[in-house]
């Protein structure tokens, strides 16, 4: 049976005078797609002109018929959409674009616009140019919260055409665009749970299947990625580094770090990518703390650890301490530290009460990097009272995301500690993943709740 895809439409809001109407033109010319201005829609819906609706019916007449323009033309696929610089103030307005429409958000600075905004044929500066700087502290809380994607405009209108031709190719692909994580064991792999609402939102048809593969069947598989045209595929354990000789090309943090959790397609050229520990420091910053100048423990030595230690040191943090059963494993990090030049005091420690409680009475920020307490591991922390040597603020880490609250997150919590679970990391690296497969850098806080919406009773809304 024929696919017959809806194309997804193409929005552009901003403020008055950031080039929505000029810029939408052209692009609609370029793609040969239809274009629509809701303001120039509620004009000849209306009969009169803007100014006249506001002059004798009032602002509010004027957003009830600008509401209606928008219900209009979202009914319509493939088009490309104008706003005006207020659409955001009404929510349902936003909401009505956003069910077929990708929302781009076309930032062209506020001091840029008052030099040459013509405004005649804008209500609300037509007085006053320089209010555009406060319709820019009024609206910009919203623009930031509607947009699924940035584009600044502060160069040349083809610089922006570009971007936006790219987004809009994208977003009126009709054929399918596969995606891919694989690892072994993969059955229980979160994922496609994850990635698919994502990237559903830039794609028409897009898959994303997991993939059970075996350490020997590494270059069967990167051949089908060839020949299957996989646009790119992710990596969980335990292949994060087998499989960076069997790349074409591999990013400098990836390289740092010696691991690859996603793999880009570009024309048969397989390129290299790490988003784990980049993921991981956005999610600190959600809770209010940074790698940088910290006293960091972390449990365990091997793969996902070795990469937020090198992390934390290029970050500068102030000490890292590596709990470890397997030494050898814990010397290979800290050599990888030293040839980073780095200040970083680094230490390796036992696995004992007596030396956990030790590094933890310095510690901000504690990260459980073993599969201690992890849901199908019998395997748990036999004692955590090193926890009670935390100081009040600092925060306790647990890459495991089955079950969300391990036990050892419990018990810090009890001690009146906050936590963090594994599944913000999980999330935010994917939302990385998801920047380099769309060569776009999307909303990240929009993808963040729109990934926890998917998970549902995994994490709390915070």
């Amino acid at each position: 049976m024929k696919h017959n895809a809806i194309l997804k439409n193409i929005v552009i809001i901003g403020l008055p005078g950031s080039g929505k109407t000029a810029c939408g033109q052209r692009l609609a010319q370029m793609l040969g797609r239809k274009f629509v201005d809701l303001d120039t829609l509620v004009e000849k819906t209306a009969g009169t002109s803007i100014n006249v609706i506001f002059a004798e019916k009032g602002e509010n007449a004027f957003r009830n018929m600008e509401t209606q323009a928008a219900q209009k033309t979202a009914a319509e696929n493939g088009i490309i959409i104008a706003t005006g610089g207020g659409i955001v103030l009404r929510p349902e307005n936003m909401e009505i674009l956003a069910k077929n429409g990708i929302i781009l958000f076309l930032n062209r600075p506020p001091e840029k616009i008052a030099q040459d905004i013509l405004t005649y044929n804008r209500p609300l500066m037509q007085k006053d140019p320089q209010k555009i700087f406060s319709i820019y502290k009024e609206r910009i809380g919203l623009y930031q919260k509607y947009y699924d994607i940035e584009i600044k405009n502060q160069g040349t209108m083809e610089e922006v055409l570009f971007k936006l031709k790219k987004i809009a190719v994208m977003a009126t692909e009709t054929k399918e665009v596969k995606f891919a994580v694989i690892g072994s064991p993969i059955v229980h792999s979160l994922s496609p749970n994850i990635h698919l609402p994502l990237l559903r939102r830039f794609y028409n048809k897009v898959s994303y299947i997991r993939e059970e593969v075996l350490f020997e069947q590494l270059p069967n598989w990167l051949n089908r990625v060839r020949q299957e045209n996989f646009s790119g595929f992710n990596i969980t354990m335990p292949y994060k580094r087998e499989i960076m000789p069997l790349l074409d090309y591999i990013d400098a943090e990836a390289v740092l770090l010696d691991s690859v959790n996603t793999v880009v397609n570009q024309n048969g050229i397989l390129k290299g990518y790490n988003t784990d520990a980049e993921g991981f420091k956005l999610a600190l910053r959600q809770k209010g703390k940074s790698l940088t100048k910290s006293n960091i423990v972390i449990l365990g030595s091997g793969g996902v650890a070795g990469t937020l230690a090198l992390k934390a040191v290029k970050e500068g943090a102030n000490k890292i301490s590596i709990a470890a059963i397997k030494t050898l494993e814990a010397q290979k990090i800290l050599l990888g530290a030293a040839a980073l030049n780095c200040k970083t005091v680094m230490e390796i420690t036992g696995f004992s009460k007596p030396e956990l409680t030790k590094i933890c009475k310095e510690a901000d920020i504690l990260i459980n990097a073993t599969p201690l307490g992890m849901t199908g591991i019998k395997a748990d922390f036999a004692d955590t009272a090193f926890l009670q040597a935390l100081a009040p603020q600092s925060l306790v880490c647990d890459l495991i995301y089955s079950p969300a609250r391990t036990n050892l997150l419990k018990q810090a919590e009890n001690l009146g500690l906050d936590t963090m679970g594994g599944l913000n990391m999980l999330i935010y690296q994917a939302i990385l993943a998801d920047a380099l497969f769309l060569g776009i850098n999307q909303n990240i806080q929009k993808a963040y709740h729109t990934a926890i919406q998917n998970l549902p009773g995994k994490v709390e809304l915070s």
